[in-house]
C-alpha cells in the first residue's frame, strides 16, 4: 500500500489486498494450528486495526442485532468474534472453534459480488467456511437465521468428529442463506 498519512480507505485496502493475492487463491502462509489461519499478521494489523475499530464502534443495524445473539457465548455456549481480521480481511463475526465466518451483507453486497466470491474463496483456503444472510434477512427473520446457523455448526461439527477437513475447497460455492 502506498504512504497515507490516514490509514487507506476500505476499498483502497481490498483493492490492494486483490492485487497482491491476484491469480493466488492460496493464504500468504499456513497458520499455527494446521492449515487454518486465525488471524492477520502484524504488518496487515497496523493497516486494518483502524478499519476493524471503526466497525466495531459503528455496526450497522442487522449486525447489531446478531451481534446480541452472539456476544458472550449466548448462541449455545460458542464464542464469536465481532470484525474479526483474518489474513487481508475483516470477517463481521468468526467462531475460531467452529472455523466459521458469518457475513451480513447489505445493498454494497449487490455491486461486489465478484469481489466477495474472491474473498469467500480466499477465506475458505484459510480454512474457513463462509455463511451469508441479508441485512433483511438478520431484520426481519432472525429466529430463521439463527437456526439455520445452528444447522451450519451442527454440520462443521459431524465433519470435524468425522476427521475430515472442515473447510470446503476454494473451489466451493458460497454458503448462502436467506439471501
Amino acid at each position: 500500500l502506498p504512504s497515507h498519512d490516514n490509514p487507506p480507505t476500505e476499498r483502497e485496502y481490498a483493492a490492494h489486498a486483490l492485487q497482491s493475492a491476484q491469480g493466488n487463491n492460496q493464504p500468504a502462509h499456513l497458520g499455527y494450528q494446521g492449515n487454518v489461519i486465525f488471524k492477520t499478521d502484524p504488518q496487515r494489523w497496523k493497516y486494518l486495526k483502524d478499519f476493524v475499530r471503526a466497525n466495531r464502534k459503528n455496526p450497522t443495524p442487522s449486525e447489531k442485532i446478531i451481534w446480541e445473539a452472539l456476544r458472550d457465548k449466548r448462541f449455545h455456549g460458542i464464542k464469536f468474534r465481532r470484525q474479526h481480521a483474518i489474513e487481508d480481511f475483516i470477517a463481521d463475526f468468526a467462531s475460531l472453534e467452529y472455523r466459521l465466518i458469518i457475513e451480513i451483507d447489505g445493498e454494497i453486497h449487490d455491486t461486489q459480488q465478484e469481489y466477495d466470491q474472491y474473498r469467500t474463496e480466499y477465506l475458505q483456503a484459510c480454512g474457513y467456511q463462509v455463511v451469508r444472510f441479508s441485512n433483511d434477512a438478520v431484520k426481519h427473520n432472525l429466529p430463521l437465521v439463527l437456526k439455520q446457523l445452528w444447522e451450519k455448526i451442527q454440520q462443521i461439527q459431524q465433519i470435524q468428529q468425522s476427521g475430515e477437513k472442515t473447510a470446503p475447497s476454494s473451489k466451493a460455492p458460497v454458503t448462502s442463506a436467506l439471501s
